[in-house]
């Protein structure tokens, strides 16, 4: 634990550097897989890992570095599977890759965990209207327009999801 905790300031030093290019981005990541790893091995203490791990994942996020960020995602799902940040990012990466049967399966268990999270909820009713689940899709949707109504784009996916699944008459109270 105090090896991560050690690491810690080096990660502020290496973020910076990650800017500077791929050597010092591969060192920065060899060093987030290995803190997760080891973390995962002890399964012991999993707050490190997962502070460690999400600064390095969420950076690269940040820096629009989407390949990178998923195996570091992937870990972080190991070391913590009931994280729903971690999961739907997981996912949201899967699906920009066009992988949607494997996005929705890490979505559900995010929305199943939170489902007060509505941005989880409109991204796993994309992942299952793309995967022809149009039912499900209009139910994740359900939720996450019960608690974000004004937004435009759930209403549109909502809609179209209601209209696939031939609940017509539903489209009139979205």
């Amino acid at each position: 634990y105090s090896l991560l905790v050690a690491l810690f300031p080096l990660a502020a030093f290496a973020m910076a550097e990650l800017r500077a290019g791929p050597p010092a981005r591969a060192v920065l990541l060899a060093l987030a897989a290995a803190t997760i790893a080891f973390c995962v091995h002890l399964d012991t203490v999993r707050v490190p890992a997962r502070d460690w791990g999400g600064f390095v994942a969420y950076e690269l996020l940040g820096s629009r570095s989407r390949a990178e960020a998923k195996p570091v995602f992937a870990l972080l799902a190991l070391a913590d599977p009931r994280d729903p940040g971690v999961l739907t990012n997981l996912g949201s990466l899967l699906q920009a890759e066009g992988d949607h049967e494997r996005a929705a399966i890490f979505l559900a268990r995010a929305a199943a965990i939170a489902p007060e999270r509505p941005l989880g909820q409109f991204a796993l009713g994309h992942s299952l209207r793309r995967t022809g689940r149009a039912a499900g899709a209009a139910a994740a949707y359900q939720r996450a327009f019960a608690s974000l109504p004004g937004e435009p784009a759930i209403r549109l996916k909502l809609g179209l999801a209601l209209f696939e699944t031939g609940a017509v008459a539903d489209l009139f109270q979205v």
